[in-house]
């Protein structure tokens, strides 16, 4: 790293593989090209690990403490707060080791419990911290220790994926905030990316897909009433649910009791440009939204999507133009949407049309990117020079404990073998 290089910590909680890791994943590689030498720290989850290797990003490390997805029940629910705080210290206290062995002079951080993991280390080490939201919802505990937080720091900056976000965490936080869409890594997604025959089931006239983490935002359910009244509707069309979460068994076996035959789940799947591919529509019914990723990949692999009528969801879907929209939990508007294209390829076509060309236009991965990289310039004062900051980082540091990319790779597969099914992402 030259002496006016940028050094950048990415701090990443990654449970599993949703919305925040794909921009992670997105963003860390052209961050690079932009002349910041960025080092990940990202967990407990190792999903991440391994797409940010095959991106040629080597300089990760791995929390395995990160922000630990509790689901208790009963008095079990009483330690909750403890384990987060647990999860904290041991977080800030790895955060700041890396920071220092890193000689890092920004940190950049994702999702409340990053925030709060990283945002000590920075002020300890007298260095600026960007904060990054992603989303509208918290948790009760996220909630709290973030207000605790609050009272005793605060980040330099806030990077919102949305309006819709920036107006839920701007008046808690308090701080210059800016909005930076979500992008769309044109190598990754586009019409002719992915191979169709991987999922798409054979004899379809029709393929609508759902892709999320089955969870309580994202409303699964929804998706599975609406393939149980395709099936008697549209006994030609199938239906596909990719995702694993909390929710994932309670949707299969609904979807069972309903006799919705025609729905398929995937479980993980690590090539999305091959599941939209199988699909003719894209369905996401989730209650809120930042700036929904699937969507947006839906759209630029040339895909008509149905989506609820949520504020960032409708910053990215313009109804009737760009996507069809339903108000949140309404399956009957959800199936008359969906049944219109359906029933008209020319309208899926000319939809699907309009999302393609929406987002080349407005949401670049690359322009999310640059535009990232000016913000960390901003706030660290313009550490890296311009020349830095054209040039691509040189690797000179040592590795990081994580090692190589094939422990990346191994790491991610033992993981999704040890979930139960098929692969599935959770988004």
């Amino acid at each position: 790293m030259s002496a006016n290089q940028l050094s950048a910590l990415y701090v990443q909680p990654a449970v599993a593989f949703g919305g925040a890791e794909r921009q992670a994943a997105t963003n860390l590689p052209l961050l690079a090209r932009q002349g910041i030498d960025v080092t990940a720290v990202v967990g407990p989850g190792t999903d991440l690990l391994g797409l940010l290797a095959e991106r040629g990003i080597d300089d990760y490390v791995h929390a395995p403490a990160f922000d630990p997805e509790i689901y208790a029940e009963g008095l079990s629910r009483l330690t909750v707060p403890g384990r987060y705080v647990w999860s904290w210290a041991r977080s800030a206290a790895l955060i700041a080791d890396v920071a220092r062995q890193r000689a890092a002079n920004v940190m950049f951080a994702a999702l409340p419990f990053g925030w709060i993991a990283a945002t000590p280390a920075a002020r300890k080490l007298g260095i600026p911290i960007v904060w990054r939201a992603g989303g509208t919802e918290m948790t009760t505990t996220q909630r709290v220790l973030l207000h605790a937080a609050l009272r005793v720091w605060r980040p330099d900056f806030l990077v919102c994926c949305s309006q819709a976000v920036r107006c839920v965490y701007e008046p808690i936080i308090n701080t210059p905030a800016e909005v930076v869409l979500n992008g769309v890594d044109s190598d990754w997604f586009t019409p002719e990316a992915g191979n169709p025959a991987m999922l798409r089931p054979p004899g379809a006239r029709v393929v609508v897909g759902f892709a999320a983490r089955m969870a309580a935002q994202k409303r699964p359910n929804d998706f599975v009433h609406l393939a149980a009244r395709l099936s008697r509707r549209f006994p030609d069309v199938a239906c596909i649910a990719a995702g694993d979460g909390p929710l994932r068994s309670e949707a299969e076996a609904r979807a069972r009791a309903l006799g919705a035959s025609n729905l398929r789940f995937v479980g993980y799947v690590e090539d999305m440009a091959s599941l939209y591919r199988a699909c003719d529509i894209f369905v996401l019914p989730s209650r809120s939204e930042g700036a929904p990723n699937t969507v947006l990949e839906a759209m630029a692999t040339r895909r008509p999507v149905v989506v609820t009528d949520v504020p960032g969801t409708r910053e990215i879907v313009r109804d009737e133009r760009d996507g069809l929209v339903f108000p949140i939990g309404d399956v009957d508007a959800l199936e008359a949407q969906v049944a219109r294209l359906i029933e008209s390829a020319e309208l899926r076509d000319a939809i699907a049309g309009a999302a393609l060309g929406r987002v080349r236009r407005e949401f670049s991965a690359r322009a999310c990117a640059a535009r990232t990289a000016e913000l960390l310039q901003a706030v660290t004062g313009g550490t890296a020079s311009a020349e830095a900051r054209g040039r691509t980082p040189r690797r000179s540091r040592p590795s990081p404990p994580t090692g190589s990319r094939e422990k990346a790779r191994a790491a991610a597969r033992g993981a999704r073998s040890r979930r139960r099914g098929t692969r599935g992402r959770g988004r």
